[in-house]
């Protein structure tokens, strides 16, 4: 159900209800009744939740995970040469597709501490 897909995503990234109700502008007993499947939610909150997370809206809606995730995931975030090129850097794309959404998120996290750690050593 997208209520479940909702809940392990906002757990994922470490997001209270509080904080994703606030950034789409519910209230937090709306979000606990989307995760916990008592009301679905609209199209508009869909999107909103999706560019959130930056995730395509088509992989919170979808019921199969490892086949909407590697060919959303592509489409939605792989879209420019560069981006490509800074990918494969990372990973060949064929790996990155083999790879849960929770061991991408891993990677980009760490990307971003190390970013994060040359942006101060640059001041």
């Amino acid at each position: 159900m997208i209520g479940e897909k909702l809940k392990s995503l906002r757990e994922a990234y470490n997001m209270s209800q509080k904080e994703v109700a606030s950034r789409l502008n519910i209230s937090n007993t709306a979000l606990s009744n989307y995760e916990n499947n008592l009301r679905d939610p609209d199209i508009n909150l869909i999107i909103d939740y999706s560019h959130l997370l930056e995730l395509p809206p088509a992989y919170l809606i979808s019921y199969f995970y490892n086949e909407t995730v590697n060919e959303s995931y592509e489409a939605y975030h792989f879209n420019s040469s560069a981006t490509k090129d800074i990918h494969f850097i990372i990973l060949p794309q064929e790996k990155i597709n083999e790879l849960p959404l929770t061991e991408l998120l891993k990677i980009k996290e760490y990307a971003e501490l190390i970013y994060e750690k040359h942006k101060s050593t640059m001041k």
